[in-house]
């Protein structure tokens, strides 16, 4: 094959945290969970705007910077983005996050601030087959090998590391096997004031509906 071209492929970001954030981690270990999810969504925080704390200010102003740059250098979008919802997600022993999106939101985001030996991963869902299998599938030669076979994709981080990803794209997290918590915090971003751009009447301006 002379040229392969990967057709609309999806960015995930990763960047490591440059910021000494032991008090803001400690921080985060007092905060009181929730555990109403249960064993498929596992335990939130029950602040579940928990970056609004002062305590997290250079922490929060690090991620919105860092998605800022996603959506202008990797997704070409021209927008002002705000922090949204962000909370702790705990996986204790057995339990895992099914796989979900998530709505109301253009960016998400994981920020991975206590990884261990065999920390879980986190799965990502091809979103053309995730809610349903393909017309045709064919007998794949070896199942283990080729990307363009995978419907999930797997990604371990380093301690530290946030991720990025547009908020539409399936992902779940697999049975917590070890006997540690899997911790992490969850983002979502809108953009600030509107979406979209007037001439083009895909504009969405939120201060009309308040």
């Amino acid at each position: 094959m002379k040229q392969v071209i990967d057709l609309f492929p999806l960015p995930l970001g990763v960047i490591e945290c440059p910021l000494n954030i032991k008090e803001i981690v400690d921080f985060f270990n007092k905060s009181e969970m929730s555990s109403e999810q249960g064993n498929i969504y596992g335990l939130l925080s029950e602040d579940t705007y928990i970056l609004d704390n002062p305590v997290c200010k250079p922490l929060a102003d690090w991620i919105l910077t860092s998605m800022q740059n996603y959506a202008e250098e990797i997704l070409g979008w021209d927008e002002n983005f705000k922090l949204s919802q962000t909370w702790l997600t705990y996986k204790l022993p057995g339990q895992r996050h099914e796989v979900h999106t998530h709505p109301n939101s253009m960016l998400a985001g994981v920020f991975y601030y206590e990884v261990y030996d065999d920390y879980p991963a986190i799965t990502f869902h091809n979103p053309i087959v995730s809610f349903g299998r393909p017309t045709f599938q064919a007998k794949p030669k070896d199942p283990n090998n080729g990307k363009y076979l995978k419907d999930t994709l797997s990604f371990t981080p380093n301690p530290n590391t946030l991720i990025i990803f547009p908020s539409n794209i399936p992902h779940s997290v697999p049975v917590n096997n070890t006997k540690q918590v899997r911790k992490a915090l969850g983002i979502n971003t809108l953009p600030l004031k509107t979406i979209g751009n007037k001439k083009s009447l895909n504009e969405l301006d939120y201060s009309r509906f308040i």
